[in-house]
Order: structure tokens, then sequence, then C-alpha cells
């Protein structure tokens, strides 16, 4: 016979009557434990000396037995032997007695055949596509021991590259290699940064070469100072270095999630209910689309919240037929109810039920799009899918960052490149920053000296076309790296310096 107590946790007594009229008191017993009790008094535990599982690996029989100082009255099989051979799979066990003559059973062993049949499986939740730095946690069937593709030895690891993962995993009698699971990190090159010299007072250009350039304050990415290819720092007193980021765009994915269509024979619930679905967003989406099918027209307002500050409605005009409904609603992470407005169903239909189709049969929550999306259950039970079929939705686009580079602006006191202006109205180069070609125009009348030099210094043999008539000068950069470049005017033995930035 077997019973529990449920959710009790003491007990007052144990009574037994036995068939022959004889009544038996216990209440010392412990309870959450497992009792053998015969007639006379004695009670028992059953004895643990029996390995739970043995298999039988590439051989007819295994033998079992028993190391005990009590007699074995009789095993399940009927033997009263001191051990038994096993030819077939099955659940084992045997009868002994103390030296009180109580009578114990062992724990059961089991016996089985070859239980490496089915292939391990790798388990992961979530996205095959990742950003660079995340961490996608994988892990594989139980078995003694693994082996993984990645050089870990344990059951669940960390993968943080792209490639093949799988594992060796050793069974009860062989090994076995599981499934393969690819995963793709998303590694944005790191940005080329060109630092700057600059004057007491005066400002400096860092520019940094990259698809999607952000700067920030300090390496960790945690104050911004702005975006783009170039940054122009002014004011400054100090030498400073600032960090460039690059970062790639990871596209979102489309999925389908929830049962294509009704199923079963009743369409509709009763008046009184306005059914919803409960479901969960794993990673930020947005919901395309929507299925409901109906008999009756009329107007329904479809309701989406969290149950706090989320809440989301869609009025729609329903025909009798199968209707796709258009929502392109954002979803961030979250839990979340979906279902129809009450009072505008009572309003149109005179009853709580909103009147659209529901399914009653061949209902399998939860209905999940793995790591983004699952559908856990109705409001009233996973008995009924209410409504709501054939959701389209896609995960958002996401912005995999580069690690960080530095970017110098060095303060210059005098003994650099640069030279203050001491008559010199100045010059204009335009456009700044260019991607090879600029004019410059001198905001002075006379013969001008233009030379041209790389920010450490040295002069570059530049091409230089001269107009007169308009007193300005074309310079052809497409020939050099990306950088910044000085511009020198030398006038009547007096000089002025420009900064030129070449994308």
């Amino acid at each position: 016979m077997i019973f529990g107590l449920g959710s009790q946790t003491t007990y007052d007594s144990l009574i037994i009557r036995w068939a022959d009229g004889t009544r038996e008191h216990y209440d010392q017993l412990a309870t959450d434990k497992t009792w053998s009790l015969t007639k006379g008094g004695c009670h028992n535990e059953p004895l643990a000396i029996l390995d739970q599982l043995v298999v039988l690996c590439n051989q007819d029989s295994i033998t079992l037995s028993i190391e005990s100082e009590l007699s074995i009255m009789q095993w399940s099989t009927g033997s009263n032997a001191d051990t038994i051979v096993v030819k077939e799979p099955g659940i084992y066990f045997a009868t002994l007695a103390d030296n009180d003559g109580c009578l114990l059973l062992t724990t059961p062993l089991e016996v089985g055949q070859d239980p490496d049949t089915i292939r391990p499986t790798v388990f992961y939740e979530g996205n095959t596509q990742l950003c660079n730095g995340e961490v996608a946690l994988l892990s594989v069937s139980a078995g003694a021991a693994y082996q993984w593709s990645s050089g870990q030895a344990t059951q669940t690891i960390e993968a943080t590259e792209s490639g093949d993962y799988f594992a060796l995993v050793q069974g009860y009698c062989k090994v076995q290699d599981s499934d393969t699971l690819h995963l793709d990190f998303l590694v944005p090159e790191y940005p080329v940064t060109t630092n700057d010299t600059f004057l007491p007072g005066e400002s400096a250009i860092l520019t940094a070469i990259g698809d999607n350039i952000q700067w920030y304050a300090d390496p960790f990415g945690i104050n911004p100072l702005g975006g783009g290819n170039t940054i122009q720092l002014d004011n400054l007193t100090d030498t400073v270095t600032i960090y460039a980021q690059n970062s790639a765009v990871l596209q979102g994915v489309d999925a389908q999630a929830g049962p294509a269509s009704q199923q079963g024979i009743t369409k509709y619930n009763a008046a009184f209910v306005n059914g919803g679905l409960l479901f969960d967003v794993l990673e930020p989406i947005v919901l395309h689309q929507i299925t409901v099918y109906t008999d009756s027209v009329g107007t329904r307002i479809i309701e989406i919240n969290n149950g706090l500050d989320f809440f989301y409605e869609h009025q729609v005009e329903l025909a009798a037929s199968k209707t796709e409904i258009s929502l392109e609603i954002e979803l961030p992470v979250g839990s979340y109810t979906m279902t129809t407005n009450t009072d505008l169903n009572n309003q149109v239909f005179g009853a709580n039920s909103p009147y659209l189709w529901r399914s009653s049969e061949g209902i399998l929550y939860p209905y999940e799009v793995p790591g983004v999306l699952s559908i856990n259950n109705s409001t009233f039970g996973s008995d009924f899918y209410y409504y709501f079929y054939d959701w389209k939705i896609s995960t958002a686009d996401k912005y995999c960052g580069s690690d960080f580079v530095p970017a110098t602006a060095l303060i210059d006191l005098g003994t650099a490149t640069h030279e203050v202006s001491t008559s010199l109205d100045g010059i204009v180069v335009t456009p700044n920053p260019t991607d090879g070609s600029c004019t410059i125009a001198v905001k002075s009348s006379g013969d001008v000296d233009i030379q041209i030099y790389s920010i450490e210094g040295y002069p570059l043999p530049v091409r230089k076309d001269i107009l007169i008539d308009q007193h300005s000068y074309s310079l052809d950069l497409t020939g050099y790296a990306p950088g910044i470049y000085l511009v020198r005017m030398i006038q009547n033995g007096k000089s002025t310096t420009q900064k030129i930035v070449r994308l």
C-alpha cells in the first residue's frame, strides 16, 4: 500500500488494522520517508545497498549481489540465492531479514539494455546571430562525461566565438556525438583613428574610419561625446585621449508563432467569456500581423498590455471571413496579455465575447520562437487557444560594437609644426573635412607660398593649382591616406597654419 500526507508535514498517529483483526499503532515514524511495516511491530526504511541503475552493455547477462550481514530471504525473481543472474531489463529488489526477524526491502534496482539509442542534443535558447561580446549558454544531454568541439569538458558551456558547436557524450555503454549548432558573432572592424596636435586654447580634430563611429570619453562606452568620422574638441588646455567605437548592424530576423488556423468542432466560446493569450517577449520584437476568423461582422478592439505601464489597442472592422490584421507594434521584453475590449464587445454584440473563433483541440502550449517569444497559455487555461493565429514577428535590428580604440589630442607648446599667425588675415579651406579635393582661399593679396605637411611635420609633395585671379589654390589629396594634414601659408616672412582632415 502506498499513501502520503499531501501538504501536511506532521501526523498524530498511524493505525493499521490487519486482516486478522490485529491493531497496531505507530507515532514515531519520520515523514518524507519510505517505510516497510510488518505485522508484529517491525518498521524499517528500505536498504539503499543496490545501485539505482545497471546496464546490459553488449552482454547477455549481469550478476546482481548484495553485500550485507543480513539474511537474504528472497529476490523479486523468487530466488533466495545470494546472487542472481539477470538477462532481461526490469526492476529488481530483494527482501532481507534482520536479527529480530523483521523483514527489510532493498531500494529497487533498474536493469536497462543499451540506453544509448537517442542521439545527444545541444540545447540553446536564443538567436544564433549575436554581437561581439555577448555570451551564448549551451548545454548537452546528460551523460557520464563530455568533450565539446571548443575544448570544454562540462555539460554546460559559454560560447563567445563564431563556429560549429557539438559535444562527445559518454553514455552508459558508448560515446556518442551530439547534433551541431552553428553560432555567428558579428565582430565589427576596429576603427582606424588619427591623432591631432593643437596649440593651447585651440580646437583639435580627431578622426576615425569605420562604418558607424561613436566617440566616448572613456574606454567603456559610458560617457558618449558624439558620432561621426570626425569630432572637434574645443577650448583644450592639455593633452586628452578619447575613444572611438565602430559598430555594425545585426539585422533582425523574421519568424512565425502560434497555430496557423482554428482547430476544433466548436468555434465559439460562451457569450460571457472574453478570452485572451498570455505571452512573454524574451527579445525586443515587432509584431507585424495576426490572423482572426469570424462569422460575425462588426468592430473589435484588440488590446495588448503588460499589466503595468504598457497598453496598446487597435480597432478593426471585421467581415465574416478570415482577416489578416496589420499591427506593426514594437514590444519590449516583458510579459503580456492579448485580448479584446469587453466594453466594445457588449456594445456591438450584447455579450462579453468578441465572437471570434477559438481552438479547443490540437492545442500544445507553449508556442515558441526560441529565445525570442513564447505564447504560454490562455486566460482560461491550456485547453483553449483564443482568437489570434499565425503571428508574424521580427526581431529588432541590433548594433554590435567593436572594441574601443583611443585617439589623442596632443597639446603643442610651440615646438611642433604650428606657427602663430602674426599679420596674415588667415586662410579658408573648403570643404574640410574633404574626401580628397579642396580649395584654399587666402584672405590677403600678394604672392603666397603654400607648404603641406603631415601631422608629424614631414613636408609632402602635394600638387597645387594656383588661380591668380581668385587668389585661391586647388589641392588634390586623393592619393594620400586618410588623416590630418597641415597647410602652412607664408607671405613676406610671416605665416599661418590650418588643419585639413582627409577622410
